[in-house]
């Protein structure tokens, strides 16, 4: 799966929609790379602070959510040692743990914390939703999050009882 997205990298820095899109942004940079339904890469302009993505041959440019101040990493494919696969492999055993199963999944591979970093958010058959990150150097479970649906409900303190 990496040389798949190393060979579309190459392939959108390649096409005359990048070239045209980079002459205006000389300082961009690869800053993540997102998987649901095909990879989508992002290109981080310092300058004006937005990002510019690419998937299937077309291009949305938009303003980056981030926390103010904070830095957006530049993302080196050569310095990813561990395959999505194994990432994967990984995360199996541990919602096996759980005894979660999973229905889907979202794949982000961005730099925090100066590491390139697998972040893989799987939404589970129990409706669950469990965050990993890993660090796609040495396959290290850097933090894993779980979350219930009822997690997200308003707790009801400012909420009022019909009349």
């Amino acid at each position: 799966m990496l040389e798949e997205l190393k060979t579309l990298y190459q392939e959108v820095i390649d096409s005359d929609l990048f070239a045209k899109w980079k002459k205006g942004h000389p300082e961009t940079y690869l800053s993540s790379a997102f998987l649901q339904e095909g990879w989508q890469l992002d290109f981080y302009d310092p300058k004006s602070d937005r990002v510019a993505s690419f998937f299937h041959g077309k291009m949305v440019e938009d303003a980056l959510l981030k926390a103010p101040g904070s830095q957006v990493g530049v993302l080196d494919l050569n310095f990813v040692k561990i395959e999505l696969d194994s990432a994967l492999t990984t995360i199996q055993q541990a919602l096996g743990q759980r005894g979660e199963t999973e229905q889907e999944r979202i794949v982000l591979l961005q730099v925090g914390e100066e590491k390139v970093i697998w972040h893989i958010t799987i939404i589970s058959r129990n409706f669950n939703i469990i965050s990993y990150r890993i660090d796609a150097v040495n396959g290290e479970i850097i933090s894993e999050s779980f979350n219930t649906p009822l997690s997200f409900r308003d707790s009801g303190k400012d909420s009022k009882e019909p009349e």
